[in-house]
């Protein structure tokens, strides 16, 4: 194969995301962290689909929207109903064995980008981290989800309440 085919695979691979996190010294870290490779995306993908909405949840969101296209609903409304609809089936699928699979998800994403780190810090550093590694996780995966809107709202509101905090 030549190097210019091979570049041309590169350029797809996905990019490496930064987190900044502030640190006890008042000072602030940048850490670059790597996309998964293809033998994660099983378990990414088995985690997307605990997220998705139910149901009950489906026939809500369409009435939702139903209500706004009825003029019964303001689009400030819908965001907010639908918002906390995509946060109780986030939340409904970040439990038990798929808030392990997230934490086991993490923790590799932290593993390949630094491969010579401790266990014991690099698992003290995830622990002190979980929701700023949560939104990079998602950040960094999202590409494989960019048809799906869902998904996209849930990974925006996740983000917008790591930075509230």
């Amino acid at each position: 194969m030549r190097e210019e085919e091979i570049e041309m695979f590169r350029k797809h691979i996905g990019k490496a995301r930064e987190l900044k996190l502030k640190n006890e010294q008042g000072g602030e870290d940048t850490f670059i962290f790597k996309p998964l490779g293809v033998e994660f995306l099983p378990d990414i993908m088995s985690l997307a689909a605990s997220m998705q909405l139910n149901k009950e949840e489906e026939v809500e969101a369409k009435e939702l929207k139903r209500k706004l296209k009825a003029d019964e609903i303001t689009e400030d409304q819908y965001e907010e109903d639908l918002n906390s609809l995509q946060e109780k089936a986030s939340m409904r699928g970040l439990s038990g064995p798929s808030a392990k699979k997230l934490v086991d998800l993490i923790d590799a994403m932290v593993k390949q980008s630094y491969p010579e780190l401790e266990e014991d810090i690099r698992f003290k550093f995830i622990y002190a981290n979980i929701l700023p590694l949560q939104n990079t996780f998602m950040e960094l995966n999202e590409g494989f989800n960019k048809d799906n809107p869902e998904l996209i709202n849930k990974i925006e509101e996740m983000r917008r309440r790591v930075r509230r905090r």
